[in-house]
This record gives structure tokens, C-alpha cells and sequence, in this order.
């Protein structure tokens, strides 16, 4: 063996001397290498039919499968020799899903991208399932991309449910709460096979289509205590169908009503009836026109030919700016007259992703204050280090007034470059008028704005309590000081770190009101 160049939770990974593109994982335990031993002589005996992709002199493998058994001097099994990947030329497919982590990461924004990239996640997952195994734990995380060509590699695969070229079947382990079928939650992971797998796929096609958005992601309808994505998905709250939810609206950021009339059926029967769940190989065949250039389906915008592209029924990024800027006229109250307010604009709040001034319904007494302007200062700070500050002269001649705190609400929202003033304006008068709105769902936009899609909240016992995932220790780091700042008795998490992301459970203290 070599260098330790990384590991997980059963065994570590060594370079091998003298084998260039070769890397092994040895098991740590003797209870564990018992546990995967019969699988990787499975798996080694019967590679998948997927042969590497050559990009300028490079070998890009798509597949961590076994080579090969490793055996010790006593030829006791210890692990398995497999391809290396290439992690240079590769990134989490979890950074393709969002704009804040692609500018990060120096990923192209163009759409088009995003679109042959959901075929490619397509064409590897049917391949797999022609030779009759099964992912289960399909998710962004265990999954690479490479930046050049949009090709998938797949790592983790001894988790993999195989069949075994004598017919048996060596199950796979464990699985994601926000990936799992609604009707398999109560299923144990070694009784998952390929209906687990196409739920979790078209969720996966969903979210590169529709800007990173999870189909069960949403705002609650009618004043509704927030859930996590798991709860949502246990209830069926899939809010991006043909026929509207009535309980759970589409998220802000949405672009779904922009796809053409067969691809929202498609989603509608993966997320809404089990039995005519697309399969891979059908996902292929529907983003095949999409994703081949030669075929005309995938159309590019005129007005951006850079990074917008659409189905042929109008531009669904364009439609989302307009609605992230939309312009409305304000006038910026004075102190004699702040306490006089005209009858609110007939407009409908616009679907941005807005940073109220605290993520709170009132800010109450000093202590609500305080921590408003301390959350509204992080989330400043957090544009201004993501470099996405867009300034905008505040616009005059409104026919309504602000007090200060919503103009304060404005000028956040202008200078983290989230929308234009008038939008901007029109949003915080509304906000902070809607009196009715839960605390939680305030505190969820906040996370939103911030990046941290997966973290719900809600209200139980009398407590403030948000749970979900995050995708690194600097996500947590986020979290905490939004907490922070709208926790009347400061939060209390807890966090364990599981399939790749820390999960999270945390108390924030009593709410008032």
C-alpha cells in the first residue's frame, strides 16, 4: 500500500505502488470486512459494461467499482482494488444544484449544462439497472461530475444492492431520509431495489432542472407549521404538479412552470403515482431532445444566449428576474410622517429570494431589535463575501410609506443585490404588515437566503426548533449564527454526521407570539 489518501466510515483508501490509477479501500474492522466480503467477490467477478471516457490524455472513470480482492499474508479478505478517480477534473454534483456554490466552484452558469447532466445521471443509472443493480442511496453527494463533459462518476458502489452473477443478491445498507419513496419510509435498505431507485432519480433530475429546488421543498399554505423535507415527503407534499397543492406552495425560485407539458407529467407520475414511476431508461428517453444539441428541444434565449436556455414555451430564468426586479415606485418616509401608512399596493409580493430584517414577524421590545439588525448584518455580510453585491439607487414618488424598520428591510435587500428597491419595498411593506405569517416560515426564508435549503423550522411545545442537513462544517458554522440571532435563550443543536452531511436537531427557545 501507499499514502492514506482519504476513507469513510468502513475502511480508509491507499494509493497502490507501482499501479498508476489504481487506489484500494481497506476495511477496518473484522466484523465489517465479513459484512461486504461476499459483495466484492460479486461485484469483482461481474464489472459493469461501462468503459472509462478519454478527455485531453486523461482517463475519466464513471464507476469506483472492485477490480480485484485484496487479500493479507494469511489471505484473509482486507478490501478491494478499484479505479481512481480523478477528483481534480471532478466535483460534487451537490455544487452543480445551486448558484452561489457554481460561482464558488467556477462552474459555467449556463443552463444547458445542468440539462445534459440530468440525461448523463439518467443514462448511468439505467445502465446499472440493465445488469440488475440497484443504488438505493442515490443522492447529489455520492456523485461526481466532470466539469468538462458533464459526465457522472459514481463513488461508494460496494453499497450498491448487486446481483450476483449466480443470482443472488447482496443488499445495500442505508439510505437518505429526503431521497427515500414516500411508501418505502418504513422499508429496511436491504429490501430497496429499483423502484427506490427511480423516486430518488427523478428528485435528482428535479433539482438540476428546476434551480436546486427540491420537489417536496415549499412554503406551507394557509399558515401551516413548517416540516422537513422528509416529513413532506412522507405526506406527499410535491408542490410543482400540474394540479396545485393546496397545502404546500412552489418555493420563490422556482422555474417548473416554464417545462414543457410532458415533462411536468413526468414528474407528476414519479412523485404522485408510484405504479407509473418513470424508470432510468425512460428518463433518457424524455431529456434525450433536451440534452442532444442536434435535436433542437433545449432553446436558447435570446435575450441571454450565455446562460439561459429553455423548452420552447418562454424563458423561465428571464421570467424569474423580471420577477425578482420587477419595478414599483417608493417614497421614503420622514420622521413626521412614519406613522401614516396609504392602503397597500394590490400587487402580489414578489417571488424573490428577500432577506427580511430578521427572519421575525415584529421586531419586539429591544431585545427583538437587537437581534433583528444582528441577523440582518449576517446576512449582509455573507453577499458581500460572496462577492454578489449589485448596488441600486432607492426609487422616489411611492404611493405608500415606510417606517423604519422596513426601510431598513429595504436597504438590505438592495445592497445584498437581491432585488431592485421598488421590488424591494413593495416586499418589506407587505412582509412586515402580514402580521399573520408564522415566525417560522420567516426564519426558514432567512436560511434560504443563506443557502440552507435543507433546514426546516418549526414551532413545538412553545419552542422554536429548526432539523435537516448540511453539506459541511461551514454550513454549520452559518447556521449557528443565525440561531444565534433570533434564539431568545441562544440554540442548542446537536449533530451527527451521516451519508456524507451533518445532520442537525436544534432548539432555539421559547417563542412570544
Amino acid at each position: 500500500m501507499g499514502d492514506r489518501i482519504g476513507g469513510g466510515g468502513a475502511g480508509d483508501v491507499y494509493k497502490i505502488k507501482g499501479r498508476a490509477g489504481q487506489v484500494a479501500k481497506i476495511y477496518r474492522t473484522r466484523p465489517t470486512r465479513k459484512a461486504y466480503e461476499k459483495k466484492i467477490e460479486a461485484m469483482a467477478v461481474a464489472p459493469v459494461s461501462l468503459p472509462p471516457l478519454e478527455k485531453a490524455n486523461r482517463i475519466l472513470h464513471q464507476l469506483a467499482w472492485p477490480l480485484e480482492v485484496l487479500e493479507g499474508r494469511q489471505g484473509d479478505f482486507q478490501g478491494f482494488s478499484m479505479p481512481e478517480i480523478d477528483f481534480k477534473a471532478a466535483l460534487s454534483l451537490e455544487r452543480l444544484l445551486q448558484k452561489r456554490s457554481r460561482a464558488k466552484s467556477g462552474i459555467p452558469e449556463a443552463y444547458r449544462h445542468r440539462v445534459v447532466a440530468a440525461f448523463n445521471v439518467a443514462a448511468l443509472v439505467a445502465r446499472l439497472h440493465k445488469q440488475g443493480h440497484h443504488i438505493v442511496d442515490l443522492k447529489p453527494v455520492n456523485m461526481l461530475f466532470y466539469r468538462e463533459t458533464m459526465q457522472l462518476a459514481l463513488v461508494d458502489c460496494d453499497g450498491f444492492s448487486i446481483l450476483g452473477s449466480d443470482g443472488s443478491r447482496h443488499p445495500a445498507k442505508q439510505f437518505t431520509p429526503e431521497y427515500i419513496a414516500p411508501e418505502f419510509v418504513k422499508t429496511k435498505p436491504s429490501d430497496l431495489g429499483e423502484e427506490q431507485d427511480r423516486f430518488s432519480l427523478a428528485v435528482i433530475v428535479f433539482r438540476l432542472l428546476n434551480n436546486g429546488l427540491h420537489p417536496y421543498q415549499g412554503s406551507p399554505i394557509g399558515g401551516a407549521s413548517a416540516s422537513t423535507l422528509a416529513e413532506n415527503v412522507v405526506s406527499g407534499l410535491y408542490a410543482y404538479g400540474l394540479t396545485p397543492d393546496s397545502r404546500l406552495a412552489p418555493a420563490l425560485a422556482t422555474i417548473h412552470t416554464s417545462f414543457p407539458r410532458g415533462l411536468r407529467e413526468s414528474f407528476d407520475r414519479a412523485f404522485g403515482r408510484p405504479r407509473t414511476r418513470p424508470s432510468a431508461a425512460d428518463w433518457v428517453g424524455i431529456l434525450r431532445p433536451y440534452a442532444d444539441s442536434g435535436r433542437g428541444g433545449l432553446q436558447v434565449c435570446s435575450r441571454n444566449s450565455e446562460d439561459h436556455a429553455h423548452f420552447g414555451e418562454g424563458c423561465g430564468w428571464c421570467d424569474l428576474e423580471a420577477r425578482v426586479a420587477r419595478p414599483v415606485k417608493v417614497r421614503r418616509s420622514s420622521p413626521a410622517s412614519s406613522s401614516t401608512r396609504a392602503a397597500p399596493s394590490r400587487r402580489s409580493a414578489p417571488t424573490a429570494a428577500a432577506v427580511p430584517l430578521a427572519g421575525l414577524v415584529r421586531a419586539r421590545g429591544k431585545r427583538w431589535f437587537l437581534a433583528a439588525l444582528f441577523a440582518g448584518a449576517l446576512s449582509l455580510a455573507w453577499a458581500e463575501r460572496e462577492g454578489e453585491l449589485s448596488r441600486v439607487q432607492p426609487a422616489t414618488d411611492s404611493g405608500f410609506l415606510l417606517s423604519e424598520i422596513e426601510e431598513r428591510c429595504v436597504e438590505m435587500n438592495v445592497d445584498a443585490g437581491k432585488m431592485a428597491a421598488g421590488a424591494a419595498a413593495d416586499y418589506c411593506y407587505r412582509y412586515y404588515s402580514d402580521h399573520r405569517t408564522p415566525m417560522t416560515r420567516q426564519v426558514e426564508r432567512l436560511l434560504g437566503v443563506r443557502g440552507l435549503d435543507d433546514i426546516s423550522v418549526r414551532q413545538s411545545g412553545g419552542r422554536l426548533r429548526a432539523s435537516g442537513s448540511l453539506a459541511s462544517r461551514e454550513d454549520y458554522t452559518v447556521l449557528k449564527d443565525i440561531l444565534n440571532a433570533v434564539g431568545l435563550s441562544g440554540p442548542a443543536c446537536e449533530r451527527v454526521r451521516r451519508s456524507g452531511r451533518i445532520h442537525v436537531r436544534c432548539d432555539m427557545g421559547p417563542v412570544d407570539g
